[in-house]
């Protein structure tokens, strides 16, 4: 797969009863140039829930007609775990097309989602994020070059939730996130829970729903960003909660 050039060329899971391709504590693996399509559960199911460090990658695949995810990652374990979703092609999933999960034992997570096209028909997020437990952590989070697409009123087109005790440094940039629903939200970033450190960079995006594009929300813990409160070049209107504060930056990478 690594030497294909197309969606494919490295293998085709096609028709299954379960999950596409099941993922669980591998030390490194990379699905390139896959066509993962019509699957009884998730397109590709990533699980990280040990202690030994773990490197995931899906390059260059295209992932559609599944009955649940496109792709689903959890990642509760307490070894690093990285991962990147690069160059995909993501659609006609039957719940989120990208979801990620860190929450249990997880200590340091990276995470990149870098220029998929990633469109939702089913009323769910093209993407959601969710960090949550009591235990402390990090995330890396790098959302880059990304087109995300949805059209329904209550699913945020992409979707970032941190409930639990999360250090999440967020870099969002040069992305188009679109609801075409009436009432939907393009894009929404939430700090909820008392231990959520949440740090954001937000640059070069164009924001496209009816009403509201960006909505950033403090209820707990700390939520700064660099920039506020708009961050800087995106196009579409913000809805910032005043309690957000300026981050000196800079903001880490994955």
């Amino acid at each position: 797969g690594a030497s294909g050039t197309s969606a494919g060329d490295g293998g085709m899971i096609m028709n299954t009863t379960g999950a596409g391709v099941s993922v669980t504590n591998a030390a490194n693996v990379s699905l390139n140039n896959l066509l993962v399509d019509t699957t009884g559960d998730d397109g590709i199911s990533i699980t990280q829930n040990d202690g030994n460090t773990s490197s995931v990658s899906v390059i260059d695949s295209a992932i559609r007609n599944t009955s649940m995810l496109g792709i689903d990652l959890v990642d509760s374990g307490s070894g690093l775990l990285t991962f990147v979703a690069r160059r995909n092609s993501i659609d006609n999933n039957g719940d989120e097309n990208l979801g990620l999960v860190v929450g249990g034992s997880a200590t340091v997570t990276n995470l990149t989602v870098d220029d998929n096209v990633i469109v939702n028909s089913s009323g769910d997020e093209a993407l959601r994020f969710v960090s949550d437990g009591a235990a402390a952590k990090t995330v890396n989070l790098l959302v880059t070059n990304n087109q995300f697409t949805n059209d329904d009123p209550a699913a945020v087109a992409a979707n970032f939730l941190v409930p639990g005790a999360v250090n999440l440094n967020a870099t969002v940039t040069d992305n188009q996130f679109v609801n075409n629903a009436a009432g939907g939200l393009a894009f929404r970033m939430s700090a909820s829970g008392a231990g959520a450190n949440v740090r954001l960079n937000i640059e070069d995006n164009i924001g496209t729903s009816v009403g509201v594009d960006y909505r950033l929300i403090h209820t707990g813990g700390s939520f700064s960003m660099e920039d506020p409160s708009e961050g800087v070049g995106n196009i579409g209107t913000f809805d910032t909660d005043a309690t957000i504060v300026a981050d000196p930056g800079p903001i880490p990478l994955p």
